[in-house]
């Protein structure tokens, strides 16, 4: 035994549903509805972490804990149903269209709303993703309808590898894609401008030396006036007083 290694430092990347990750869940762990149908559902959280069951399209009932049914009383319908590691719930799902339990038929999607559970080592959608499907929503395969969408991008290896942007199939433009590197840019409009007259290298080379010297110079008289500024500062607040008093004695004084 590694007495080393501490599990607490382990992060979980891979997340599955019945041993699959999407989307080979769709093969295996659809949930298959009929109009006005009931099916029940057992969860069990074999997971580290909190799970919180989101069913599109419908609002499931819990009936059982643990396999314990604790009456009508405890039932409870709602959209996200929460579970600990290790609890196990029973759950009525209902396919009558009475805008509470089900929203009409079609394909929804299900999953954990904890969002890094729908993610395969980091990359999205994967996880524990899967469909409710209704009747009539299944090809000849047995794979659901995509509604014009196709699912073979999520079984390529470029996508897992993270070079494909799933989004980028949401148009027909491909609008939300990546740039294609090698296409030639050609500028909507050209700006009319006069090219700036280019120095000689002697002629900037000359121009930036004299730069140079003129701000040494400046600098250094500049800290010669200080410093004598502060050496002789008597003499100078001395001569300042004796102009102001002059000033004062010229200027003209009342009832004179």
């Amino acid at each position: 035994m590694n007495m080393e290694y501490d599990i607490t430092d382990a992060t979980d990347d891979y997340f599955m549903l019945n041993g699959r990750s999407f989307p080979y869940t769709l093969r295996e762990s659809l949930i298959h509805m009929g109009k006005d149908e009931k099916v029940k559902l057992r969860v069990l959280n074999g997971h580290t972490e909190s799970f919180a069951l989101h069913i599109h399209g419908h609002k499931p009932t819990i009936t059982h804990y643990d396999g314990v049914d604790n009456g009508p009383s405890s039932y409870i319908t709602r959209d996200v149903h929460g579970m600990v590691p290790a609890q196990r719930i029973d759950l009525e799902l209902s396919g009558v269209d009475d805008g509470l339990h089900s929203f009409g038929q079609g394909i929804w999607m299900f999953h954990d709303h904890v969002e890094k559970s729908f993610t395969t080592n980091g990359l999205g959608e994967g996880g524990d993703i899967s469909l409710v499907v209704y009747k009539g929503f299944l090809d000849d395969k047995g794979i659901p309808l995509a509604h014009g969408m196709s699912l073979a991008p999520y079984f390529s290896k470029t996508l897992w590898k993270g070079k494909y942007p799933i989004w980028q199939d949401y148009d027909a433009w491909q609008s939300l894609g990546l740039p294609d590197l090698k296409a030639g840019y050609e500028p909507a409009k050209v700006a009319v401008q006069k090219a700036p007259v280019q120095l000689g290298a002697s002629s900037a080379t000359v121009t930036q030396q004299d730069s140079v010297a003129t701000k040494l110079f400046y600098g250094f008289l500049l800290g010669l006036i200080s410093y004598l500024a502060i050496v002789k500062r008597n003499l100078i607040l001395a001569i300042a007083r004796q102009l102001l008093d002059k000033t004062m004695a010229l200027l003209p004084k009342k009832g004179s």
